[in-house]
Parts: C-alpha cells; sequence; structure tokens
C-alpha cells in the first residue's frame, strides 16, 4: 500500500478533518472512472503483449515467375512458420543467408497452401525462397522475443 494512501486515511478518521491541501492531494492522487489509463502507465503490459502475439507478416509476390522473394526478419524476433500460397503446381528452394533448409529434396507445392515449419531463425537473417509464381502468397509467422 502506497504511503498516500496511508496518510490520506488519517486524514479522514473519526472526528479529524482534512485541510485543504491534504483534500486536494487526495482528489491528486486517485484516477477516477472517466479518466484512460495510458498502455505506458501499465506495469510490463507491453512485454506480456508481446510475449502472447505473434505478429504475422502477408506478401504477394508480383514479380516474373521464377524471380526470387527476399524476406528479412526483423530484429528481435524469432521466426515460426511460413505459408506459402501458390496459385499453380511448382517446386522451390528456401535458402537462409545462402544455405539451403531443405537439403534432402525441393519442396515441392502443389497449388494449395504450405505450411513450412522452420528451424527456429531468429533476427538479421535473410530467408530467400526460389521458383515462386506470380500471385504466390506468403505469410511469415513470427514471435517477439525478449
Amino acid at each position: 500500500m502506497s504511503a498516500l494512501r496511508n496518510q490520506a486515511k488519517q486524514w479522514f478518521q473519526t472526528n479529524d478533518k482534512p485541510t485543504e491541501e491534504q483534500f486536494a492531494a487526495f482528489l491528486n492522487s486517485i484516477r477516477f472512472n472517466d479518466e484512460p489509463i495510458a498502455l505506458s502507465e501499465v506495469t510490463q503490459l507491453i512485454p506480456v503483449l508481446n510475449g502472447l502475439a505473434n505478429p504475422v507478416e502477408n506478401y504477394l509476390k508480383n514479380t516474373s515467375d521464377g524471380a526470387d522473394f527476399l524476406y528479412t526478419l526483423p530484429q528481435s524476433f524469432l521466426l515460426e512458420s511460413m505459408v506459402i500460397s501458390v496459385p499453380s503446381d511448382t517446386q522451390i528452394t528456401v535458402t537462409k543467408n545462402g544455405e539451403e533448409l531443405f537439403t534432402d529434396e525441393d519442396v515441392t507445392i502443389d497449388g494449395n497452401a504450405f505450411a513450412l515449419l522452420i528451424p527456429a531463425i531468429n533476427a538479421d537473417v535473410n530467408i530467400v525462397i526460389s521458383g515462386l509464381p506470380v500471385n504466390t502468397q506468403l505469410t511469415f509467422i513470427k514471435r517477439k522475443i525478449r
């Protein structure tokens, strides 16, 4: 309990009358229902919300067939997965800073949405996806890390 709250209780004890200054200090120390609370005033709210959220970024590739798509993961994020929606059957290659992520075989997508679960990738990483046709939709699901 705050010191001001304990002090204010003494001002209002039986048969005590607060002074004008004490009453003003009391009124200035409380928040009324019609006064909004700024998010910055709520202790640790932003880190908690960032930890719960899965920020999503969506892209539509409108460049020529087969052109590379470059995605740079923002600082302080961990990439969890990618969802790739292609309009037609295609084979793609996914690289991270020049190193193939799926080395055993090319990834074949059959004209539907395809989710790639990515091994943990953190910030400042360039991901290049090659072989995508025009009108491919890409969704990157990432989590804010502390």
